[in-house]
C-alpha cells in the first residue's frame, strides 16, 4: 500500500536538520531516536524518525499511531495526520506496549487522538464519532478521558456555531505590524489616538532569544493622528527591558499602560511625552501565582485580570478589583462561575460602558484552543458567558480580543490556517448599531496658564445627584464614558483654582455620540469675591444640577478658608427664605461654618430690580446705505458689550419685526457687531415687536434664570439632516424633501432655535451662472422651510466663496436651551466643517477582508453600510492634502477606484460609482498547485498565502489576495511572476467552493 504523504512536506520539514539514514535500516535505532525526540518536544525529528519505520512496515499500526501523534503537535501537519491515525485505530489493542519497537498494535488512545485531529480540521460528525468508541474503550488515562468529554462539547460547540456565522469581516493587519514572529495583545485607547500591542519581531531588546529561539518580546506603538495610525515604534527602554514585556492593558485616555513581566503587573504612566518606569501593582493584585492580561475600566476604577492564584475555579481565574478611597486598589474577588471554569479564562476586556466582558476560554463554550466569550452585567450580575461566534473564533487560539468604543471595530491575536506564529487581525461590523454611549473627551488649561495641580473630574447622575466615579487627569486631558438618555454633571478640579461644572444633558440621545470639551479653570484670588453664583429658582428643572454646583462651591471654599464666595438668590421668587435654608444646610453637609454676611460665604437676597443696571436704551442708527452702522451706533455696542461682558448677567435685546427683511437685516447686522466685541450668542435676545419703531435702540436685560455651563447633546437621530447637493441644473435633488420637512417640524416645534443655511458662491467674475444658481438654491430651502411654518428671522441666509465650486449648501443648526447655546462641536449636527477619508471601494455586497492584503497603513481599512452598499474607505483627516500620503498608499495597494472625499459626501460617491457598481465575480490569483502540501517557507517573498485542500484528490492550491476589479488582478499577476512564480494565474475566488480553507 503505498502512503500518499505529500514527501514535499517532509523534505520542508527537513531543511536545516536531515537526518540520514543508516545503510542498514534498524528499527531498533529508529524508534529510539523518534522516541527520545518525541520526549524532549522535538516533534519534526521525531516524525522524521518515526517515519522511516512506517516507510518500511507501512500496515504497522504501532509506528503509524507515532508518526500521527507527532504531525498533530506541528502546526501546520494536522491534515497529514488524520490518514496516519485513520491506519492506526485498525489495529487498536489492549495488548498495545508503547514503549516496545515490535509491538504492532495502538492504544485506545489512537481513537481519541484521530477525534483531535478531525476537530482541528473542522470534521465535527467524523470527531465525535472517534470520541464515542475512544469512550467505549477502557483507557487508564484519566486526564485524557476528561480532555474527550471537553472536545466532546467543543465539536457540539461547532457544530451549532458554523449553522449561524457571525456577520463580520475580518482583515490580517498589515506587515508593519504582523512580522514573520508573534504578534499579539492588540490595545486601543478609547478616543483611538494610540494603538499598542507587543510583538517578538527581529529587532527587540538587544535581539535576544529565549530558550524557544523566539525573540524576547518588546512593545511597540503606534500613534492616532487625524484618524488614522502612524507607523509603528518600539517603545524603546522606558517600557521594554533585556526580559520578556508585554502590554497587556491601556486606560480610556491612553495615559496609563499595563505591563506583564514574570506574571506580574505593572502600570507606566503617560508624563509631560514620555512613560514613565514601570511600577508594580501592589501585593492586593499580585501574588506569589502568576497574573496577567488586564483590562481597565474607562471610569478607571475596576481592574480585571487573571491569574491562578489558590482559590480560584481551576486554572487560570478572571478576578475584578476596585479602587479603594485612597486611590489604591482593593483586593480582587473572583468574577464566579458565570464567567469562570474548572480550564482557563483569560486575556478579559471589559468594554467601554461596563457592561460587557469579554475573554478568551479553552473550557466547554469553546469550538477549540481559546475562543472569544462575552458575559453581559444586568442588575449588577454578570450573565452566563456566552462564544461570540464562527469565524471569528476557531479550533485555533483566539486571544487578546479589544473593541473600538463605538463597538463597530474590534481586534484581537489568533494563529489562523497553516500559521506557526500568531498575528493580529481586525474585525469590522458593518451592520453592528453603534453603543448607545456618549465619549466626553476633555482639554482642560488654567486661566492664567498655570499647571493644574492634582486634577481630577468627577461624574454625578443629575437625577439622583450621585457620585457614579471620580478619576484623575494626567496631561491636563481626560476621557470618560457617559451612557445616552441620561443627565450627568461633570465636575473638574485642581489645586488653587475654581472647580468647574457643566451640565452635560443627553437624555435626548439615542446614539452613539463623541464630545469634546476645551475647559478653563479659573485661579483662585485670595480675600476677593472670587465668584458669583446666579441661583435658579427651587422649581426649575435645573434644581438637582444646582445642588451639585452649590456643594462644589462649599468644598472650594472648605479647601480655600480665605475664599469669600458671592451668592446671588432673587429675592422676588416664592420661597427664597427657603431656598437660603436649603443653602445652608447643603454648606453644613460639607462641614463649613456658616454665618449670615460675615462668613466665608456671603448670601444676599435681592431682588430683580437691583441687578437690572438701567432703563436706558442704546439708540442705533443705520447710513443710508442700509447696511452700515454710524459712528455713534458702533461706541454705543460697545458700552452694551462691555456691561454685559462685566456683570456676567446681562444680555443685549434687539427688537425684530418678523417677516421684515429690513428689520431682519438690521437685527443681524447688530448681532454681528457685537458677536464681534467679544459677545457670545446666549448674551444677545431677540424680541418681537409688531413694527419697525422710529428710533431703532438696543437694551439691557437680566438673563434668564439658568445653570451655569450646560452642554446640551442631541442625537443625530432627533433630526436627521445633511449637507444638500445638487446635480447639473436641478434647483433640488430630491424628489421627497424628507429631511427638510423634518427639520421643519424641529424648528417649529423648538422656536429659540434658529438654522443658517450657507451657500457656497464663485470668485468674482468667474462662473457667475454657477453663483446664481446656487443663490436660487438657498432661497428655495428657506421658501420651503418658511412655506412649512418656520419663522423668517430664524433663518440667516449666508454665502462663502470656494475655489472649487462644490454644488451644496449646508445647514447649521443653532440650538438654544435656557438661554444657553450649545457649544457648536457638539451642537450642529450637520456641520460645514468637512473632514476627509480616502474611499478605496464600495461594492453591494461585503468585500472579504483579504481584497485589501496589500494596504500599507498598520491601522487603516474602515467598513461601514451606507444605503445598499459597503463602503470601504482609509482614515480621516482634516483636509485633503493631509489624506494625499494614504492616497499613494491605497493606489500602490492595487485599488485604482480610491477617492478622496468628504465624509458627509458618501451620498454623492454612491451616485457617481453606481452605474459601475462592483462586479459580484471576484478574482485572486493561484500562485501555486501541487499534489500534497507544502511548507509555507516556500513562499518567504509573499504575503497572506491561503492554502485551499481538496481531499479526495490531495491538492492543494495557493492564492494570494481578492480582487473585484480584473485590472486590479492582471496588475498583481505580473507582480507575482516576476517575483519568481511564472505558473501564476487569475482564477475565480468560486473555483475552490469543493476545497477546504485552511
Amino acid at each position: 500500500m503505498k502512503r500518499t504523504i505529500s514527501y514535499i512536506a517532509i523534505f520542508m520539514l527537513a531543511l536545516g536538520h536531515l537526518m540520514a539514514q543508516p545503510d542498514e535500516y534498524s528499527p531498533k535505532a529508529s524508534f529510539a531516536i523518534g522516541q527520545g525526540y518525541y520526549n524532549s518536544e522535538s516533534y519534526k525529528e521525531a516524525f522524521r524518525a518515526f517515519n522511516i519505520l512506517v516507510d518500511n512496515d507501512m500496515e504497522n499500526p504501532h509506528y503509524n499511531y507515532k508518526a500521527g501523534l507527532c504531525l498533530i503537535k506541528i502546526k501546520g501537519c494536522n491534515p497529514e495526520a488524520i490518514e496516519f491515525l485513520e491506519y492506526a485505530v485498525s489495529g487498536v489493542s489492549s495488548d498495545y506496549k508503547s514503549n516496545d519497537y515490535k509491538n504492532r498494535f495502538a492504544p485506545a488512545e489512537a481513537y481519541f487522538y484521530l477525534a483531535y485531529a478531525y476537530h482541528l480540521n473542522y470534521k465535527f460528525d467524523k470527531a465525535l464519532e472517534m470520541l464515542k468508541k475512544f469512550k467505549g474503550q477502557a483507557s487508564s488515562d484519566k486526564a485524557l478521558r476528561e480532555q474527550a468529554n471537553l472536545l466532546m462539547a467543543q465539536c457540539q460547540n461547532g457544530l451549532k456555531l458554523m449553522k449561524t456565522p457571525v456577520d463580520a469581516i475580518e482583515t490580517k493587519l498589515s506587515k508593519s505590524v504582523n512580522s514573520i514572529h508573534d504578534n499579539y495583545f492588540p490595545l486601543i485607547s478609547l478616543d483611538e489616538n494610540l494603538f499598542v500591542f507587543t510583538s517578538r519581531k527581529t529587532g527587540s531588546s538587544n535581539n535576544k532569544q529565549n530558550k524557544h529561539g523566539k525573540y524576547l518580546s518588546d512593545i511597540y506603538l503606534c500613534e492616532g493622528i487625524e484618524g488614522a495610525f502612524k507607523e509603528p515604534i518600539n517603545a524603546g527602554t522606558a517600557l521594554n527591558t533585556n526580559q520578556d514585556d508585554a502590554a497587556v492593558g491601556i486606560s480610556a485616555d491612553g495615559k496609563t499602560m499595563i505591563i506583564e513581566r514574570n506574571g506580574d503587573l505593572f502600570f507606566s504612566y503617560l508624563r509631560n511625552g514620555k512613560w514613565t518606569s514601570p511600577e508594580n501593582a501592589g501585593e492586593n493584585i499580585n501574588s506569589s501565582a502568576k497574573e496577567a492580561y488586564a483590562s481597565i475600566s474607562a471610569d478607571g476604577n475596576s481592574l480585571y485580570f487573571s491569574s491562578n492564584r489558590n482559590g480560584g475555579l481551576g486554572g487560570m481565574d478572571i478576578y475584578i478589583a476596585t479602587k479603594t478611597a485612597d486611590g489604591k486598589w482593593g483586593k480582587p474577588v473572583n468574577a464566579g462561575n458565570a464567567i469562570n471554569t474548572k480550564a482557563d479564562e483569560t486575556t478579559p476586556f471589559i468594554s467601554a460602558n461596563g457592561k460587557k466582558l469579554y475573554f478568551s476560554s479553552n473550557g466547554k463554550k469553546s469550538i477549540g484552543g481559546f475562543d472569544i466569550l462575552c458575559s453581559e452585567k444586568n442588575d449588577m450580575q454578570w450573565s452566563e458567558a456566552q462564544n461570540i461566534g464562527y469565524p471569528i473564533n476557531t479550533v485555533r487560539d483566539e486571544l487578546g480580543y479589544v473593541q473600538t468604543a463605538d463597538g463597530k471595530q474590534a481586534f484581537f491575536a489568533a494563529t489562523k490556517g497553516l500559521d506557526e506564529q500568531e498575528n493580529i487581525y481586525q474585525l469590522s461590523f458593518p451592520d453592528k448599531k453603534a453603543k448607545k454611549i456618549a465619549i466626553v473627551k476633555g482639554n482642560l488649561r488654567s486661566g492664567n496658564k498655570a499647571e493644574l495641580k492634582n486634577a481630577k473630574f468627577s461624574v454625578f447622575e443629575t437625577k439622583s445627584q450621585k457620585e457614579l466615579y471620580c478619576g484623575n487627569i494626567n496631561d491636563n486631558y481626560f476621557v470618560t464614558v457617559l451612557e445616552t438618555g441620561k443627565n450627568y454633571v461633570l465636575v473638574c478640579t485642581a489645586e488653587n483654582h475654581f472647580s468647574k461644572t457643566i451640565a452635560v444633558e443627553l437624555d435626548d440621545v439615542n446614539d452613539f455620540q463623541e464630545v469634546e470639551l476645551k475647559l478653563v479653570l479659573q485661579p483662585i484670588i485670595e480675600n476677593e469675591t472670587a465668584m458669583i453664583f446666579h441661583l435658579a429658582d427651587r422649581n426649575s428643572r435645573h434644581k438637582n444640577q444646582e445642588a451639585i454646583k452649590l456643594s462644589q462651591l462649599a468644598q472650594d471654599v472648605k479647601n480655600n478658608p480665605n475664599l469669600v464666595l458671592s451668592l446671588i438668590v432673587d429675592s422676588t421668587l416664592a420661597g427664597t427664605n427657603d431656598k437660603i435654608e436649603e443653602i445652608k444646610k447643603q454648606i453644613a453637609v460639607n462641614h463649613i461654618n456658616y454665618q449670615q454676611g460675615t462668613g466665608n460665604i456671603v448670601l444676599k437676597a435681592e431682588s430683580e430690580s437691583t441687578r437690572t443696571i438701567s432703563e436706558k436704551k442704546y439708540a442705533i442708527k443705520f447710513k443710508r446705505n442700509k447696511t452700515n452702522l454710524d459712528t455713534e451706533s458702533i461706541k454705543n455696542l460697545d458700552s452694551i458689550a462691555t456691561k454685559v461682558q462685566n456683570t456676567k448677567l446681562m444680555q443685549a435685546v434687539i427688537p425684530i419685526v418678523e417677516g421684515n427683511e429690513t428689520s431682519e437685516n438690521y437685527a443681524q447686522t447688530i448681532s454681528y457687531e457685537l458677536r464681534n466685541k467679544g459677545l457670545n450668542p446666549q448674551q444677545i435676545r431677540y424680541e418681537n415687536v409688531t413694527k419697525l419703531p422710529e428710533k431703532l435702540t438696543v437694551s439691557l436685560s437680566v438673563l434668564p434664570r439658568q445653570f451655569e455651563n450646560t452642554l446640551k447633546i442631541f442625537g443625530t437621530k432627533s433630526i436627521k439632516i445633511k449637507d444638500f447637493s445638487f446635480e447639473n441644473e436641478e434647483i433640488f435633488l430630491l424628489s421627497e424633501n424628507q429631511e427638510l420637512q423634518s427639520l421643519a417640524e424641529y424648528l417649529v416645534l423648538n422656536p429659540s432655535d434658529k438654522l443658517k443655511i450657507k451657500i457656497f458662491v464663485a470668485p468674482e467674475n468667474k462662473a457667475k451662472e454657477y453663483s446664481e444658481m446656487q443663490r436660487k438654491r438657498g432661497r428655495y430651502v428657506k421658501n420651503y422651510l418658511v412655506s412649512k411654518g418656520v419663522k423668517n428671522y430664524k433663518i440667516n441666509l449666508s454665502e462663502e466663496v470656494a475655489e472649487e465650486m462644490p454644488k451644496k449648501i449646508t445647514l447649521n443648526l443653532l440650538k438654544m436651551k435656557d438661554g444657553l447655546q450649545t457649544e457648536s462641536e457638539v451642537n450642529i449636527p450637520f456641520s460645514s466643517k468637512n473632514n476627509y477619508t480616502v474611499v478605496v471601494d464600495a461594492s453591494k455586497s461585503a468585500i472579504s477582508g483579504n481584497y485589501f492584503y496589500k494596504m500599507e497603513a498598520p491601522i487603516c481599512f474602515k467598513v461601514q453600510k451606507y444605503e445598499d452598499y459597503f463602503v470601504y474607505s482609509c482614515g480621516k483627516f482634516s483636509s485633503e492634502k493631509q489624506a494625499y500620503p494614504y492616497f499613494d498608499a491605497v493606489l500602490r495597494a492595487g485599488h485604482p477606484k480610491m477617492k478622496t472625499i468628504a465624509c458627509n459626501s458618501f451620498h454623492e460617491y454612491i451616485l457617481e460609482n453606481k452605474p459601475k457598481a462592483t462586479s459580484s465575480t471576484k478574482y485572486t490569483i493561484e500562485v501555486f498547485s501541487v499534489k500534497g502540501v507544502i511548507d509555507f517557507d516556500f513562499f518567504k517573498n509573499l504575503e497572506n498565502i491561503h492554502e485551499f485542500y481538496k481531499e479526495n484528490e490531495k491538492i492543494s492550491k495557493y492564492t494570494v489576495g481578492e480582487f473585484t476589479d480584473y485590472a486590479a488582478a492582471q496588475k498583481e499577476l505580473k507582480r507575482i511572476i516576476a517575483l519568481g512564480y511564472p505558473n501564476a494565474q487569475i482564477t475565480k475566488v468560486s473555483d475552490y467552493k469543493e476545497y477546504i480553507y485552511k
